[in-house]
């Protein structure tokens, strides 16, 4: 059994590569979207197996597929993410064999195209006069891209990427239940997850009594410069509590759009003045997290899933975090047993602001000690024969 693996540049690939030979030695063959450059390139791992493409400069990206599916009797394409060509690559292979397909999800592929069709609501207070609509996942940007180029809009991509997978694979199956919600079809959930940990190398953050010593008043918002991430919402309510102006506010936004991390720092201006802080240069993880586990509350401002990694380092180190309700995340973590608060209803005065105890802290810890999950777990029968 030989694999074939879909994926475009990022920091999530390198990681991933060793964990699937470790798991399926000399089978995995990856195809890498990305940068012609290698010096712009996120992914630093090399190898004979691992082969970059460029779909949109016209490269013969198919053949060059094509030939490694027939000299290495692939029968197993695992799709990271969904982009626009994995479409093209799985019409023109299943023309002439057939194959498994493993979907390993990401997110924006399944909450973008429900945002664009207005399916569900991801952006606060979009507007159809706003020019930012356009480039937002709302029901109007929907619109937009459909009548400007149908094949390609968001909504269309996943309905045609499902005709083809087996497999949806990731670790939150309330995921997989609103895709089949709003996209029913036959595809099967397997429970996959990136950031497993390794029994021969169980290291975590952070332990009870260990915890980053924390900041008095200080608020961390979001973790990137996202347009779900809703920053203009969290702002106007910290905004109107009485005693705000003693604390700071820190925005991480090193990732994201550039026009996104302008605004913010705009509107955090406004908003904060002096006490406004953005994290705009990026700094290796560890350095990241070194700088923001000192922050005694951590709020989140998303309506869908996003940002996992870090709303579990900051359940697991001490803050206190704050998620919107209507975030699968948010219900998800509750039915685990964190303690965790609500931004519409746990949010209503400076006091709610007021850091973890001790006890609550440890608490947290345990809660993660328990739902700790393993690559031996599920790794040894994610592939079906």
């Amino acid at each position: 059994m030989n694999i074939l693996h879909l994926c475009f540049d990022g920091h999530a690939i390198s990681h991933t590569i060793p964990i699937f030979d470790q798991y399926y030695p000399n089978s995995n063959y990856w195809f890498i979207s990305g940068a012609p450059d290698e010096n712009k390139r996120l992914t630093k791992i090399e190898g004979e197996n691992i082969t970059w493409i460029t779909p949109w400069t016209g490269d013969d990206y198919l053949n060059l597929i094509d030939n490694i599916v027939e000299r290495k009797d692939i029968s197993v394409i695992i799709c990271h993410g969904v982009i626009n060509y994995y479409i093209d690559v799985l019409r023109f292979l299943s023309a002439k064999k057939k194959f498994k397909v493993y979907w390993i999800f990401w997110g924006f592929e399944l909450y973008w195209p429900l945002g664009y069709s207005g399916k569900k609501r991801l952006i606060d207070n979009s507007c159809i006069l706003h020019p930012m609509t356009y480039v937002q996942p709302t029901k109007w940007a929907g619109l937009f891209w459909y009548n400007l180029r149908k094949h390609h809009s968001p909504d269309k991509i996943i309905v045609d990427f499902l005709k083809y997978a087996d497999y949806f694979c990731f670790w939150l199956y309330e995921d997989y239940q609103m895709l089949q919600k709003y996209y029913p079809s036959p595809i099967k959930y397997k429970f996959f997850q990136y950031a497993a940990r390794r029994k021969d190398n169980d290291e975590d953050y952070c332990m009870p009594g260990s915890f980053f010593a924390k900041k008095p008043r200080t608020i961390i918002v979001n973790h990137q410069a996202s347009k779900t991430g809703n920053h203009i919402t969290i702002m106007k309510k910290l905004k109107s509590l009485a005693g705000i102006d003693d604390y700071h506010f820190f925005f991480p936004l090193s990732y994201g759009a550039r026009s996104i991390r302008r605004y913010v720092c705009w509107k955090g201006r406004k908003y904060f003045k002096g006490n406004f802080h953005a994290l705009t240069d990026f700094v290796p993880r560890d350095d990241y997290y070194n700088l923001v586990g000192s922050a005694e509350v951590a709020i989140f401002g998303q309506l869908r899933q996003e940002a996992a990694g870090n709303i579990e380092f900051f359940l697991t180190n001490g803050t206190k975090v704050f998620m919107r309700e209507d975030n699968v995340l948010y219900q998800h973590y509750k039915k685990q047993g964190y303690l965790i608060f609500s931004f519409e209803n746990d949010l209503n005065s400076i006091d709610d602001l007021v850091g973890l105890t001790m006890e609550e802290k440890e608490y947290n810890v345990k809660v993660h000690e328990a739902n700790i999950v393993y690559y031996d777990d599920f790794m040894p029968t994610l592939i079906e024969d």
